[in-house]
């Protein structure tokens, strides 16, 4: 098994997350990366708006705002 550093995440999700809608190993990355930021946020921001500790997760990982609010309309 190999360990992803959150440097590795964000290159992974910049290069995967414009081909998710065209490309299912693409999408199937990208959701998992979702998880991640998601259960990141639940772990270390356990109070607060849901968009309040997503942002700390996001940065963490180096996964855009933005793109994850794309994917999930909860956060907005």
């Amino acid at each position: 098994m190999v360990n992803l550093s959150d440097e590795d995440v964000a290159k992974l999700w910049a290069e995967h997350f414009p081909k998710r809608n065209d490309d299912a190993k693409s999408k199937t990355l990208i959701l998992a990366f979702a998880l991640m930021v998601e259960n990141l946020a639940r772990r270390t921001t356990p109070q607060g708006d849901w968009s309040d500790r997503i942002h700390p997760a996001c940065v963490t990982l180096g996964v855009p705002k933005a793109d994850y609010e794309q994917l999930n309309p909860r956060s907005i």
